[in-house]
């Protein structure tokens, strides 16, 4: 079983930009970036139930795939020294990946009904996969892949 959508006009935010320090408070711009997330995930189908249902906690695992497409003109520098190479302003994405997983899978939300998302510990995710891309397009955007996978043995 698997769940593969797109976040469009979605600019990933690193997870510290998602919370005020030690606080665990989401910050003002974590808000406004939740519901967001949660708009576009209220207006496609997702199959998110179909997933929370056939998840059993005691037989599986799961695996996420993220890929963040960034504006060329964000992720390659465009001057100076570094001409071509990595822009400072592209984000690390093991940074991007905290705060959207958050987002997509912690019960939390989805008991408070501020977003519809799976509703599955994130504990139970088992494999991440990440990669940031350069688009051609102007705006960022990240698909999402979700498996479930039956849970690993010992050798």
């Amino acid at each position: 079983m698997h769940v593969k959508f797109t976040l469009s006009n979605i600019k990933p935010i690193s997870y510290n930009q998602y919370l005020y320090g030690r606080t665990k408070t989401r910050t003002q711009k974590a808000r406004k970036w939740g519901k967001e997330i949660a708009k576009q995930c209220a207006n496609k189908n997702h199959n998110w139930s179909f997933l929370r249902n056939s998840f059993k906690s005691h037989e599986h695992v799961i695996s996420v795939s993220y890929t963040f497409r960034i504006p060329v003109k964000d992720y390659y520098a465009q001057s100076g020294p570094n001409k071509g190479g990595i822009s400072s302003r592209s984000i690390d994405v093991d940074n991007c990946i905290k705060a959207l997983q958050d987002i997509l899978f912690e019960p939390k939300y989805h008991e408070r009904g501020d977003i519809e998302n799976f509703n599955i510990d994130d504990k139970y995710i088992y494999q991440v996969i990440a990669q940031k891309l350069p688009t051609n397009d102007e705006t960022y955007s990240i698909d999402i892949e979700v498996h479930i996978h039956d849970k690993p043995v010992p050798n």
